[in-house]
This record gives structure tokens, sequence and C-alpha cells, in this order.
């Protein structure tokens, strides 16, 4: 059982209304590089173009992501890294 609508012509009922987006992804790259036996470095990257289309694209409409990890290898199951991310929103 639901509550009864009044239909009268004072009352607006406004339902909301959802933009659909849409998210591409252009690139993905990832590059890793023995600096020695025990370093390594990691850098990856994305881009990517997220719209609804419904306005002209813009460079608010695209994003990147970058990382880089440096690595240290103790043993066969032990490693370490420390990295930096940047993302641009």
């Amino acid at each position: 059982m639901g509550c009864p609508i009044n239909r009268s012509s004072s009352i607006t009922i406004r339902l909301p209304v959802y933009s659909t987006s849409f998210i591409l992804s252009v690139t993905h790259f990832m590059l890793q590089h023995l600096i020695s036996e025990k370093w390594s470095i990691l850098g990856m990257g994305t881009s990517s173009l997220a719209s609804d289309f419904e306005a002209d694209i813009s460079e608010k409409d695209f994003s990147l992501q970058i990382a880089a990890v440096l690595n240290r290898r103790f043993s066969e199951r032990l490693s370490i890294g420390l990295g930096a991310a940047y993302s641009t929103q």
C-alpha cells in the first residue's frame, strides 16, 4: 500500500534526473627497469576521458594518473617498495 498522490495543480512532484557518464580509458602503460639484482624501479600511467557528452569536451574531462615505485628485494620471498603518485583529478 502506498500513499495517495494529490493531483491538484498547486503541487509539483519533481523526480531526480541522473545524467549518464562515460569513462573511456585511453592509455595504460607500465614499465619496470632492473637497476641491479636487488633494486628495481616501476613506472605506471593512465590517461582517460570521463564525460557525459552533453556539452563540448574540455580539458576538465581528461585525467592523468602516474606513479613511480622504487623496489628493494631482500630475498626471494620479501620485496619492499616506496613510491609516489600524481593524479589530475
